[in-house]
């Protein structure tokens, strides 16, 4: 999956401090934000169930998953076109969803992700990895998100990787000790991460 060899855990990430390497930033091209607002004003949808979570997604994005036994289920997404949308000098992030499954609880992902509340905001990370997260809510869950979560990444050129951004959500089912963190490039976030997050539900419990 295309999120597989990227470093999203912030004690990995902590790694790279004081390095002194940019934040790379995916060009805002013509060609871009034209494929942006194609994502936007889809209307072709699927319902997906994979990993006890059921929710739409666009009609042309492929769903896969994979049973990691113990550490959870991994969903992973991305428009059938992904290469050609890509190309050769975007991260290979950009236009993928990756949903990881998992039973823990929030004390559990807090300790996790340096999760705390501080009077009215939630804040997640620590040091200069710290940033403010809003909370979302959805039919029987509730979550925290930030749009800006540093990740190493590549591209389809494979010149090695670089640092770059990606959205992070965290969601927690207020019905089972279930949860599912979501990573999501900033293409995919303008119209398929928002579907998905307007239509998905933890299922039942077995």
């Amino acid at each position: 999956m295309r999120f597989r060899y990227c470093a999203f855990a912030f004690v990995m990430l902590s790694s790279m401090a004081g390095s002194g390497e940019p934040v790379a930033r995916e060009p805002s091209t013509e060609a871009t934000r034209e494929a942006i607002t194609r994502q936007r004003k889809r209307v072709r949808e699927q319902t997906v169930s994979l990993c006890g979570l059921s929710f739409k997604a666009p009609a042309d994005w492929i769903a896969t998953h994979q049973d990691l036994g113990g550490s959870g289920c991994d969903i992973g997404l991305e428009p059938k076109n992904h290469d050609a949308l890509v190309r050769q000098d975007k991260a290979v992030h950009f236009w993928t969803i990756e949903i990881l499954v998992q039973a823990k609880t929030f004390e559990e992902l807090a300790e996790e992700y340096d999760i705390r509340r501080e009077k009215d905001r939630w804040l997640v990370g620590e040091g200069a990895f710290e940033q403010p997260a809003n909370e979302i809510r959805g039919s029987n869950w509730w979550g925290l998100r930030m749009d800006h979560f540093r990740i190493r990444s590549s591209n389809l050129s494979d010149t090695g990787s670089f640092e770059s951004e990606a959205v992070w959500i965290e969601l927690l089912s207020t019905a089972s000790k279930r949860t599912a963190n979501v990573k999501a490039g900033f293409g995919a976030d303008a119209g398929p991460l928002a579907l998905i997050l307007r239509t998905i539900r933890f299922d039942p419990s077995p």
